[in-house]
């Protein structure tokens, strides 16, 4: 029974080689991978390390009490990503886990995307690079087994855009080219992201998959060129550790 869990463990470690899937992106807001605890008891200790989407992922927590827990959450790649969290836990069963979780993080992304000239379009070329700051809350139950896990969470987001910078280039044959750029153009935003996750492995270390979107509530704010704006989503793969 425990062959297949170690292989499973064997093939994250080599995907967590491959580092992120995404290195440029033409989507301002990708939801990174949620930190997701779940601890049992004080002392307890939860870290993972997951490449994603977003890039590559790691998030770490520990019950200060029977109920209360700090954590913090960190995303490199194609986001940069800087959080600080914590909140309430409670056992609801032998294996049930509730948490309500609330925190603050900052951080910055770029990305890039162009149109296609056989479209009939001229060429143009658009970069952005975006400073981002949000606010959140974030309940979530799951069922914590020895083996297996499996949860889901909704996190609540208000995010803004300080500091927003998009340049576009026009590179038309035969004409030289011509240059847009838009500072501090983006509108603050309150997303909705729910996220499912589980894994599969041991007692303290195990296999964990985890996919979420990110919803928009309450408009889109303004688009700019060729970008996508939100409902885009996040799929992690990686290594989740636990002291208990």
């Amino acid at each position: 029974m425990q062959k297949s869990p170690l292989k499973l463990i064997r093939c994250a470690i080599l995907l967590l080689g491959v580092g992120s899937l995404q290195s440029c992106s033409s989507t301002l807001q990708i939801p990174v991978t949620h930190s997701i605890p779940m601890l049992g008891n004080q002392g307890d200790i939860e870290c993972s390390i997951n490449t994603a989407v977003s890039g590559l992922n790691f998030d770490a927590a520990t019950a200060l009490t029977n109920h209360y827990f700090v954590g913090c959450n960190f995303n490199f790649a194609s986001i940069s990503m800087y959080e600080l969290n914590g909140g309430y836990y409670s056992k609801i069963s032998k294996n049930g886990r509730f948490e309500l979780q609330g925190g603050f993080d900052y951080g910055n992304q770029s990305g890039g995307s162009s149109y296609d000239p056989n479209e009939g379009y001229p060429y143009w070329t658009c970069t952005f690079h975006t400073n981002f700051a949000s606010v959140f809350a974030q309940p979530a139950l799951a069922s914590v087994g020895k083996v297996g896990e499996i949860g889901i969470s909704a996190r609540l987001e208000y995010m803004g855009f300080p500091g927003f910078y998009f340049e576009s280039v026009e590179n038309n044959p035969g004409f030289p080219p011509s240059s847009t750029e838009v500072t501090n153009s983006w509108n603050n935003q309150l997303f909705l992201e729910p996220v499912f996750y589980c894994a599969l492995g041991f007692r303290g270390l195990k296999l964990k998959f985890q996919a979420g979107v990110s919803i928009p509530i309450g408009g889109y704010g303004n688009s700019i060129g060729v970008f996508q704006a939100y409902n885009y989503g996040n799929v992690s793969i990686g290594l989740q550790i636990r002291t208990f």
